[in-house]
């Protein structure tokens, strides 16, 4: 007979990667945005601290963390508050996870912060879902709300 079935697995008490990475995501973001726009640190410095202290502490995520850290360079002109700080970590957790899972731009310079450009702006968009005028021209669709347009193209 073999080993296979003759004992009992140990059971997994590790957080699978996806979502400690996803953790570690949100709140770098919240502490990065945290730091940069309530502590007055500056994004720079704010996002600097942020990512060396996660890379000292955790090494593996260091590339979730830089990219959260990136998302947190958002002034409070563009996300106001802590509220939606915290939805902008969630925002850039999930778009960073789509990014892995679909391989995207893997080995690109650049990725990180592509990732944290799209998560603000998705962010930005969503906070004025309730105050947008919309505008067609030809084919094209305009989000207009305040002083920034988004163009998508059909």
């Amino acid at each position: 007979g073999g080993s296979s079935g003759s004992h009992p697995r140990k059971a997994n008490l590790r957080m699978p990667d996806a979502l400690r990475s996803s953790v570690l995501i949100l709140l770098s973001t919240l502490l990065t945005w945290s730091a940069n726009n309530v502590g007055g640190l500056g994004a720079v410095t704010a996002s600097a601290s942020v990512t060396m202290l996660a890379a000292l502490a955790h090494k593996q995520s260091a590339a979730a963390v830089m990219c959260a850290s990136f998302a947190g360079w958002a002034s409070s002109e563009v996300i106001p508050d802590v509220l939606w700080a915290s939805a902008l970590g969630a925002v850039t957790a999930l778009t960073f996870q789509a990014f892995v899972m679909l391989k995207i731009g893997e080995g690109w310079g650049g990725r990180l912060g592509l990732i944290a450009f799209i998560a603000v702006n998705l962010t930005a968009v969503c906070q004025d879902l309730g105050r947008v005028e919309h505008l067609f021209e030809g084919e094209r669709y305009a989000v207009v709300s305040g002083d920034a347009t988004v163009w998508f193209v059909f």
